[in-house]
């Protein structure tokens, strides 16, 4: 089997959670549905998520997000977002930091030591 994966991701308020994915995450909303609950799909960098608000899915989830360089990721955050941890080195030799969304779920941005040169 092979093809791609896209992570559902869960909310109770859209409008912050949409809001927090495009405008403070950096996501592009692709297309929207807004009929019989709301459905997104958001893209960033060749990331693909969706965005939902169905009552089924449950909230809150961790979602891992890998990125070229964890560093570089966490300063636009930083500035905008001040209370947010700087990066740590994990003893599963990632160094990532780690994000709260309005519903809750948590979102870890993380880069392997081995695309690091560690």
């Amino acid at each position: 089997m092979s093809g791609l994966i896209i992570p559902v991701i869960p909310t109770r308020d859209w409008d912050s959670s949409l809001h927090y994915y495009t405008s403070f995450l950096g996501f592009t909303a692709d297309w929207v549905w807004d009929k019989d609950g709301h459905f997104a799909q958001l893209s960033r960098a060749g990331l693909k998520v969706y965005l939902s608000d169905d009552a089924q899915l449950s909230a809150p989830q961790k979602l891992y997000f890998y990125v070229e360089d964890v560093d570089a990721s966490y300063l636009p955050l930083s500035a905008a977002d001040p209370t947010l941890t700087p990066p740590v080195n994990t003893a599963w030799r990632n160094r990532e930091f780690y994000l709260k969304d309005p519903a809750g779920n948590q979102l870890v941005l993380a880069t392997p030591f081995s695309r690091l040169g560690r």
